[in-house]
Formats: C-alpha cells, structure tokens, sequence
C-alpha cells in the first residue's frame, strides 16, 4: 500500500559543527521548504543548495524528484557555481528525464519521478535547484525533517508554512525548538521552523526505527478533500471517510457467488466458513501492487480481484471482506503500520499514517485477524508483521483505533536439539532437530515455499547452528499450524580443537544480539516481540574417552529476561541445557548500561560453555 505521507528522512537534529561540515565529502548549505494554502490549493517551494567537497559527495549530484500523477511539478531550475561563486553551468530542459516509478511488486503506480544530474570536476563546487509543486487534493500539509539525506550535513533548514486564519490544522512537532509564528500583511498565519544537522547516523541493534525518533513536524488540515471530503478531527472522522471511499466496492460476479455459496453451504460454524474462504482467496489471487486511485487509498473493487486474481493489500482485503459479507458474516477494514520494526502511531494526530490493510472478523467471543496478502500464511496469523501494534479499525462514524494481539513467549518459541556422537578418532556424527514459531517459523515457511533448493541449503547454515546438512527436512504438518520443523544430519570429520592431549569442543553457538558500546548508543531500546530460545545438547562419547564439563549450572534473570544452563552425565553421555528468554518491551536510554551488562554476563558464560575431552588413546 501506498504511504501517504512524505517518506521521513533518516536525520537527526543535532548542533552544527564547522569541523564536521568542512570534512564531510557534502553538505547542505541551505534546505528551505515554503508551504502556502489558499483557496485549497497546497503550493510547495523547494530550494536545495549543496557543497560538493570531495569526489566522495559527488553521487549528492544525482537528482531525482518524485511526484504522482495529480500533481503539477514547475519552475524547476538548477545550476552549478565554482568555488569562486561563478555559474559555470545551468540546468537545461534536455538534461531533465522524466520516468515512472514502478516498485517490482507493482504492475502500475501513478508515480514518476524527474531526474538529473549536476556535477563539476573541481573541488569545492555548489550545485543548487529548486521546484514548485502544487496539490489541489491533499491528505497533509506538510510531514517536514530537518535534512534531506541522514549521512550528509545540513548547516541550514527552513520550514516556512502559511495558513489563512480560518484554516484550522492539528499540527506536531518534535522539534527541540518552538516555531516563529507571525501574522503576514494579508491576515495569514505564518509559522517557521529552523533546524541544522551534524550529518551521518546509523542504525542501531534493538532500537526503534529511526523515523520514529528523529525530530519532524507534521501538519494535518481538520477538513480535507481528497477523493470525497473528510475530516482529521478524530480517527472517527478519518474513518468515516475510509468507509465512504470504500462504499460501493464489494459487489462480486454472479460466478464468484455461486461458488462461494458452493463452498460454504456444508459448514456450521462461521469460523469454519471464514477458514474455507480464507483459503479460496489464498490459492486463487496473488498479491501485486496496483496504486493508481485517490493516492493508492481506495481499494480496486471486488469484481476486479475476482476477475484477474490479484490486488494489492487493500484489493485483497476489501475481496476478502466481500466474500464473506456473501455469506453474511461481518468483518472490519483495519489500517496498520506494518512490518518487524514499526513506527509507533502518534494517536493525537488523527490522519494517515497507515502502510498496510489487513481484516478482522468477530466472533462469538474472540476476534479473527486475516493477513490477506500472504498465498502461505496460516489462517488467523498476524505475525511479527502486524502484532502488537495500533490501527484504526474501519467502521464509519464508530471507527476506532484497536490493538491488535501481542505474540507472546509461547508462540515465538524456538526449541532445538543437537545429537551428537563421537568416535574414538574424534569423527561423529551431528542429528538436529528444530521446532519453530514466531519469526524463524515465518522464514522457514518462506524458505519452505519461495526458495529453489540451492537457496534453502545457503539458509540451512543459519538455521543449523552454522553448520551445512548433508540432509535436512522441512515439515508443516497443515498449511494452518503456526509451527514448523527443521530436521538434518550431517557427518564431522574431526570435531573440537586440540591443545596438549586434550580436545576441547564447544556447545552450539547461542546467537546474541550485537550491541554496541554503552558509551557509542544513541538511542533507547525497543524489543517488539518476545524471544524464548531453548537448545538441548547430547554427546554420546566413545567408552574410552573421558569428558569434564567446564562449566557450573547458572541461572542469570533481570528485568529484561533470563539466561540458564544447566547439565549431567550419565555414563557415556553428556547433557546440557540452555534457555534465552527475552521480554517484548520499551526501555529508556539510561536502562542500556544494564541491557549491556546482561548480555555481556551471557556472553562470558557461553565463551566457557566447553567440554575437555580426554584418553590417552586418542589419536593425535
């Protein structure tokens, strides 16, 4: 689905350094956006001015401006000046290459983009252009960031807004700074934002999305016409205009009908009903992206997925939801952010800030969520991709932001065992056997049913622990279990490492998060869904060998989670157990030295998780 607002850039709005910007292969010297509403109509000027100081800026010079069908781009205009100040190049109508913007997932977007190229070949240089685009149907006035590009510096960025006085606007900011307002010579309201950036900020392990983070100011009109009139007063006036662009949208061919009928007619129960028609859809539409009316916000009518057997998330919901209207069960259209890392919805700005459709179906007693773009996935399934989070569940003037069901640690847990059997020249043998949930089983089953088997045995090493099956088995029992099974084998040729007369070989690697130096993180911790590990490893030793276990049976709990190993010896045979439990949850910044120190305490009893193996009988 088609985001509405303008992409967040990845920035951060922090003091300008001169040091910073005058190492920095680029910067921008100046990034300026003027915004005014009159009669409207919503007019944009853009102005981009940017230092080229090393050869490693120059792909700063690439230009692409993105723009949609309904809207008019103009006066766009550019040039190159020398480190004297002087044009030595201006932009030209021919060097502009206008094309369509089409995602691979997509079979037609209403999208373009005009793209160019500025660049000189000596060191520093300034390349400059401006645009103007206007909009006479819009969602939002503005969703503005300080900088244009999170790893390049800004020493100056303006937000100029102006609004008539009887414009009323919900408007958020998270700026550190408070915006001039002022009243302009024809009664406008004006507002300005300045910011600067220091340029470059990368991702971090565990955190929340950078766009989530990062200052912008966000600006929503109350009233709004874009397609049909509408209002962003409340998210039930924002519904209510979902439920109108969405009437009149769910009639289906007489053949699709019947066989709905055809299908459903032996079953009692309405979950039984919603599971066949669930399936029907899945094993007879596919997903393609197809965006080209009312912003990609209005879904393609019923008819048109029956017919051609696809759409995008919102056609597919909308299909779904009208099969079983047929058969007069009631579901809900709900918009959501989707995706393993999501942006938090800001719920005191009703508005579109949706990426994804998915549907909900009462029951009697619970609520049945369909992810209707997936051909794999279990019926009833959210997910990593949509647990846990909030969306507005359409249903006219009641729509209402919900939340949907939280995975919890059962349902995302991961129980491995590991056989191993050793021989007198230390040769063996390796049996595993994997159960999966939560998001290793949801790229299992990918793997399962999307990769020709060179791809699966590169994803085995994963999933094996690092190492590579002579043979291995994936196995679903129903196309609805939300479990799946990873069997292998394999044969080791020497196992462990020699030092003097002993082998020393080490249990299966428990793979940690990398986190960064408590010193070097910027951002808070956010751990969206729960982690629940639990490996089991058997050695079954040659009678002429001697093992000692290194390690003592420990149990390390904190606020975040717990860690236990624990082991015994029977005979011939060693055994050890360890568990990884990792809470869903938000912490703060100041929480992270001791996020740090419990993973580093696990990391220091896994580098001793050894066996000494010994016998003067084996082989050197």
């Amino acid at each position: 689905m088609k985001i509405i607002y303008l992409s967040i850039l990845l920035v951060f709005l922090l003091p300008w350094t001169s040091l910073v910007a005058q190492q920095a292969p680029a910067e921008f010297l100046t990034y300026r956006t003027t915004i005014t509403v009159n009669k409207g109509i919503r007019t944009t000027n853009h102005f981009f001015e940017i230092q080229i100081n090393k050869r490693e800026g120059e792909s700063n010079g690439g230009i692409a401006i993105p723009f949609s069908e309904g809207e008019k781009i103009y006066a766009l205009e550019g040039g190159i000046r020398d480190k004297r100040g002087e044009l030595v190049r201006k932009l030209k109508n021919k060097d502009i290459e206008e094309v369509s913007d089409v995602s691979d997932i997509s079979i037609y977007e209403d999208q373009y983009v005009k793209r160019f190229n500025l660049r000189h070949n000596e060191y520093p240089y300034t390349l400059f252009y401006s645009y103007t685009s206007i909009h006479a149907e819009f969602l939002y006035i503005t969703e503005w960031t300080p900088v244009v590009n999170y790893r390049v510096p800004v020493r100056s960025a303006v937000l100029s807004v102006e609004l008539p006085p009887d414009y009323p606007v919900n408007i958020h900011s998270s700026l550190p700074v408070s915006p001039q307002k002022e009243i302009t010579e024809n009664g406008n309201v004006r507002y300005i934002w300045r910011g600067e950036f220091e340029g470059s900020l990368d991702a971090e392990t565990l955190a929340p999305p950078r766009s989530s983070l990062l200052p912008k100011v966000i600006i929503l009109p109350h009233q709004f016409d874009y397609g049909l009139t509408g209002s962003q007063e409340s998210w039930a006036g924002y519904g209510a205009w979902q439920a109108r662009l969405n009437e009149g949208l769910g009639n289906l061919p007489v053949s699709e009908k019947l066989k709905v009928e055809e299908l459903t007619r032996h079953l009692s129960t309405v979950e039984e009903k919603v599971r066949t028609l669930y399936h029907y859809m899945q094993d007879n539409t596919r997903y393609i992206n197809v965006s080209i009316d009312i912003g990609g916000l209005k879904p393609y009518p019923a008819e048109y997925v029956a017919t051609n057997k696809y759409g995008d998330c919102k056609a597919l919901t909308n299909y779904m939801k009208s099969l079983l209207a047929h058969v007069g069960i009631p579901s809900y259209y709900v918009k959501i952010f989707a995706g393993e890392n999501p942006k938090r919805l800001i719920t005191e700005l009703p508005g579109q800030q949706f990426n994804h459709v998915i549907l909900a179906v009462p029951l009697a007693h619970d609520t049945l969520w369909l992810e209707n773009t997936s051909n794999i996935n279990p019926f009833g399934y959210l997910g990593t991709f949509t647990q846990n989070r909030l969306a507005l569940l359409v249903d006219g003037e009641q729509s209402r932001l919900i939340r949907t069901p939280a995975l919890n640690l059962n349902e995302v847990q991961e129980i491995r065992t590991y056989h191993y059997s050793i021989g007198d020249d230390l040769s063996g043998h390796l049996m595993f056997n994997g159960l999966f949930k939560g998001d290793e089983f949801e790229q299992l089953n990918y793997v399962q049913h999307n990769f020709n088997p060179d791809d699966k045995d590169l994803i085995m090493k994963r999933f094996g622990q690092g190492v590579t099956f002579d043979d291995w088995h994936l196995n679903k029992h129903d196309r609805d279990d939300q479990v799946i099974t990873l069997s292998g084998n394999m044969s080791i040729a020497k196992i462990g490492v020699r030092y003097g007369n002993n082998q020393v070989i080490r249990q299966p690697e428990l793979i940690l998060p990398k986190l960064d130096k408590p010193h070097d993180r910027k951002f808070p911790i956010r751990i969206n869904f729960p982690v629940n590990k639990q490996d089991s490893v058997i050695f079954t030793l040659s009678p002429s060998m001697l093992a000692k276990n290194n390690l003592s049976d420990t149990l390390l709990t904190s606020r975040f989670g717990s860690y236990q190993i624990a082991s015994r010896t029977e005979s011939n045979r060693l055994f050890f157990m360890r568990k990884y439990v990792l809470f869903a949850g938000d912490y703060t910044l100041d929480d992270y030295n001791d996020f740090y120190a419990f993973h580093q305490a696990i990391a220091v009893l896994e580098n001793k998780n050894l066996i000494i193996l010994s016998d003067v009988n084996i082989q050197k």
